[in-house]
């Protein structure tokens, strides 16, 4: 997975190796590696304030993350098989994962404490997005 930020100055991406690397691309230089995972990561989002961003993992785990520091925050488990996609809401409050087999759990942007699972339909989740209002998650 890449993700940009919205000042076009910096990338992270994830791997099959298990590690996220946040770019600088101007110079092209990895300003950092970081590392948490079980299995490969197959999701980033970035959060609005740009300090903070969520992973998600076939390890069927959901990682916080320091952008400032590369570290971990907070590891959360929930979902029954990999995780196949995330979303952030625009204000941060909550976050959207979607999984291979097709369920979204929606967690609280601040603790990752899970609100709400809904079952999306039979086959795996390729798209997630809140909208503007944080009203309508769409998948």
């Amino acid at each position: 997975a890449i993700t940009g930020f919205p000042d076009k100055r910096q990338i992270v991406t994830s791997s099959y190796d298990k590690t996220l690397r946040l770019w600088d691309l101007k110079t092209g230089i990895v300003l950092n590696k970081m590392e948490g995972h079980r299995k490969r990561i197959n999701a980033v989002a970035i959060f609005p304030d740009k300090r903070r961003m969520v992973t998600g993992s076939y390890d069927k785990t959901l990682g916080l993350w320091d952008l400032e520091t590369g570290v971990m925050l907070k590891m959360v488990e929930g979902h029954q098989n990999g995780v196949s996609r995330l979303a952030v809401s625009r204000d941060g409050q909550l976050i959207a994962s979607g999984d291979t087999k097709a369920e979204v759990i929606v967690w609280h942007g601040e603790t990752l404490e899970s609100l709400a699972k809904i079952k999306a339909y039979s086959s795996c989740i390729t798209s997630l997005d809140f909208s503007p209002d944080g009203t309508v998650l769409a998948t």
